[in-house]
């Protein structure tokens, strides 16, 4: 490469260029040119996205297209966030998915070249929201709502609230526990729909009853380790006060959640087959019939009341509205030796940056989420009762007695007058 005393010293006759006077007055002119070119060479290098080497100047080039540096960014991490969001912006609509699926692709590729670490697979395939393996993009992704109704304790009869917050129906799962005495018949009722499902048993204290709810509707019920399916009965069109009529009766089908709120009831219900005729309803009770509490019944819409015999947990999955979520396959991390605490870090950063690059690019409104999927391995399993020690069934009364009578005869146990003698 020529320098600029060179060129200068060239253009001289032979005479002078020798004499070192000359040389050392071009020396100093030359000196000044060069570093009029460094200047120049800077002021072209900062407007050169890839090739300048200060984060300010990339910042100042970025806000043409509106995108800055997020603050945890360096220079490099901004380049592929940068490149990546204009990309997804100028060639995919951003909205959109493949948008969405551009960006992520771009970015974390870049990001880790730039951190040095491997923490994703190939971007060559997405799948669906419910694949074990690879990466995928969900709009209107499903959440499992669980909640027990009635709060913490037992349920009592008759209605409570629960509300669906997806856009579809959604079919309902339900598990009965026994509490401290039996229930039977117990039946639960969807008013909002005028659906109903029954078992035509007794659920006992400690017994658990899972009715679970297919995505086509179907159900099928399971009672400790057996399957109770056969007891399991529908009804399709309940209206509180009026008896169902036979024909209402049917094989059982899933109950429906509508979206928003639904009110459901549960409700004990008298049958000639089954005992326990203090705990069950002799007639289909009216919406406005509560059980009895002083200052918050009514006098003739109101029953005595029952202590509450079992507990209820609904399940059912939502999809959720205006929502969007990212999964990507992140099982395993390889990065240099001796470099792990920073390769962690990088690593929780990464998917940090891919959601909020994600959130900047959906529409206004949508919420964004973006998770990393582990590795990881299950097997389910239920666990089932056996045996209860010392279980005593009483049968009780509703009213006339201020308590419960002692069974059997045992000298120092059982007192005269309250005691049946075996």
């Amino acid at each position: 490469m020529t320098t600029h005393a060179e060129a200068m010293l060239s253009r001289l006759p032979t005479l002078y260029a020798d004499g070192d006077l000359v040389r050392g007055l071009v020396a100093v002119a030359a000196l000044q040119l060069e570093i009029v070119d460094e200047e120049a060479r800077i002021v072209q290098r900062a407007h050169w996205f890839d090739a300048t080497v200060e984060l300010a100047e990339a910042a100042a080039l970025g806000a043409l297209l509106d995108v800055e540096p997020e603050p945890w960014q360096e220079l490099g991490e901004y380049r592929a966030w940068f490149h990546a969001l204009r990309t997804a912006r100028l060639e995919h609509g951003a909205v959109t998915g493949p948008a969405l699926r551009t960006f992520t692709q771009l970015y974390a590729e870049a990001f880790e070249s730039t951190n040095r670490i491997d923490a994703l697979p190939s971007f060559e395939t997405w799948g669906s929201e419910f694949a074990r393996v690879g990466h995928s993009l969900v709009e209107n992704p499903s959440r499992r709502r669980t909640t027990r109704l009635g709060g913490p304790g037992p349920i009592e009869p008759l209605h409570q609230e629960v509300a669906n917050g997806g856009l579809d129906p959604a079919p309902l799962s339900v598990l009965f526990t026994g509490g401290e005495q039996s229930e039977v018949v117990p039946v639960l009722v969807n008013r909002t729909t005028g659906v109903a499902l029954a078992f035509l048993g007794e659920l006992r204290p400690g017994e658990r009853l899972w009715i679970q709810a297919e995505t086509d509707g179907a159900v099928s019920a399971q009672l400790g380790r057996t399957d109770v399916t056969d007891r399991l009965k529908g009804i399709t069109r309940v209206v509180p006060g009026t008896p169902w009529e036979p024909a209402d009766v049917s094989a059982p089908s899933a109950i429906l959640l509508e979206p928003g709120p639904n009110d459901l009831w549960f409700l004990p219900v008298a049958r000639f087959d089954a005992p326990g005729l203090d705990r069950a309803l002799l007639a289909l009770a009216g919406f406005d019939l509560t059980e009895g509490r002083w200052d918050e019944s009514s006098f003739d819409h109101a029953l005595f009341f029952l202590d509450p015999a079992a507990y209820l947990d609904l399940s059912w999955s939502e999809r959720l509205p205006a929502t969007v979520r990212v999964d990507l396959e992140a099982g395993t991390l390889r990065n240099a030796a001796g470099r792990l605490d920073d390769a962690l870090e990088a690593h929780d950063q990464l998917v940090g940056s891919v959601g909020t690059g994600i959130g900047r690019l959906a529409a206004a409104g949508v919420a964004a989420e973006v998770r990393f999927r582990p590795l990881h391995d299950s097997q389910r399993q239920l666990d089932h009762l056996t045996f209860i020690s010392g279980l005593a069934q009483h049968e009780i009364g509703t009213v006339g007695i201020d308590h419960l009578a002692d069974s059997g005869a045992l000298f120092g146990v059982t007192d005269f007058d309250e005691s049946t003698y075996q």
